[in-house]
């Protein structure tokens, strides 16, 4: 199964909840498939699987039920392992260190930004505007030094993720978006 990367913009709150049954009895449209109300998107921020990282959600809250006033933009980001070992040259180049050091040690690593994406759920959560801001001012500043490791460790897909990455951070951080991890 694919890991997807989504950029809602334009999210307003419009309820709360404390789980997803009560939100899909409320707003789930059979027809759409969908979350929605009035014909609007909505996207819940679900505890159990946003509440693992809920650092991450600033200013989403947990259990939140938001209307998506603005745009999406999805980007497939390829199989698990793939954003595994993508995750694991990503460490090595902007913190210097294996992803299993930063695991056991994420306090000696929290001053640099890309310790907020890659000490990180690997399959599903949110990382809220404040962090989106963030990053992708992290993104454009070191998308030099990404170009030329992807290109010298001849891996391609490297740099291809890495943009995806960069163009999602930047949507989230000019619109008052966020990213959901599926």
């Amino acid at each position: 199964m694919p890991l997807t990367v989504t950029v809602y913009t334009g999210l307003q709150l419009i309820d709360e909840a404390p789980n997803a049954q009560l939100v899909n009895a409320k707003y789930y449209d059979s027809e759409a498939s969908a979350l929605q109300v009035g014909g609007d998107q909505l996207v819940y921020i679900d505890p159990d699987t946003a509440g693992s990282f809920a650092e991450r959600l600033p200013p989403l809250t947990l259990g939140g039920v938001y209307r998506v006033a603005g745009a999406t933009q999805s980007y497939g980001i390829g199989s698990y392992e793939d954003y595994e070992a993508w995750r694991e040259w990503l460490c090595r180049l902007m913190l210097g260190v294996r992803c299993e050091i930063l695991f056991e040690k994420p306090a000696r690593y929290a001053g640099n930004p890309f310790t907020r994406l890659i000490d990180f759920s690997d399959s599903r959560g949110w990382i809220g505007h404040a962090d989106c801001v963030v990053l992708a001012a992290a993104f454009t500043a070191r998308t030099e030094s990404a170009r030329r490791s992807a290109s010298v460790t001849q891996r391609p897909y490297l740099f291809t993720t890495y943009q995806q990455f960069a163009a999602a951070f930047a949507l989230a951080a000019e619109s008052g978006g966020a990213v959901q991890f599926h």
